[in-house]
C-alpha cells in the first residue's frame, strides 16, 4: 500500500503515470472509498449543499462516466482501471493537502485583505488538480500533456457549471 500512495505522490509531480499502478479491481474499490470518505470531510460535509449525499454520488457518477467515456473515444477503455486509480487517487491526495486551507478560507471574509493569501493557495491546488488530472488523462490517452490539460480545463468549468446549476451552495447562517 505504501508503494500506491508513493506512485500516487509521484504523479502528482510527473514522475510517474497511470501505467505504473496496477489494474486492479479492488485497488479501484479501495481508492473510490477513500476517495469519498476525504470529499465528504474535506469538501461536501463543511460545504453548505441541501443534499449533500446525492451531489456525492452524482459526482462519482459523472467523473466514472467521464473517465470511460474519453478512454473508450480513443481507443483506450482497457486502460480504465488504472486512469481511474491515478485519476481519483491523486485526487485524494490533493484533497488531503488542501484540507487544512478550506476551514482557513471559510474563516475569513471574502474580500478583506487576509482573505487573499488563502484564496490564491486554493486558486494554486485547483490549477494543481487541472495539472495533475491533464497529465493522467494524456499519459493514458498516449496525448500530449496539453491536450490533456485542456480537456480537464474544460471538464473542470463544465463540472463546475453543472455543481452550480443542480447543487447551489445554500447560504451559511
Amino acid at each position: 500500500m505504501l508503494r500506491v500512495l508513493q506512485a500516487f505522490f509521484e504523479i502528482t509531480l510527473h514522475r510517474r503515470g497511470p501505467d505504473n499502478l496496477p489494474a486492479s479491481g479492488f485497488l479501484f474499490g479501495l481508492v473510490i472509498t477513500i476517495y469519498v470518505v476525504v470529499a465528504w470531510f474535506t469538501q461536501i460535509m463543511p460545504a453548505s449543499l441541501e443534499h449533500p449525499i446525492l451531489f456525492l454520488v452524482v459526482d462519482l457518477s459523472i467523473d466514472i462516466a467521464f473517465i470511460w467515456s474519453l478512454l473508450r473515444a480513443f481507443g483506450h477503455e482497457r486502460r480504465f482501471l488504472q486512469t481511474a486509480i491515478a485519476f481519483f487517487g491523486v485526487w485524494t491526495l490533493l484533497n488531503l493537502f488542501g484540507a487544512p486551507l478550506m476551514p482557513w478560507l471559510r474563516s475569513v471574509q471574502p474580500g478583506q485583505p487576509e482573505a487573499a493569501f488563502p484564496a490564491v493557495l486554493a486558486v494554486l491546488l485547483i490549477i494543481w488538480k487541472i495539472d495533475v488530472s491533464g497529465f493522467v488523462i494524456a499519459r493514458s490517452l498516449g496525448r500530449p500533456y496539453v491536450l490533456g490539460v485542456a480537456i480537464m480545463l474544460a471538464y473542470a468549468l463544465l463540472s463546475l457549471s453543472f455543481q452550480d446549476t443542480f447543487f447551489p451552495q445554500q447560504p451559511s447562517t
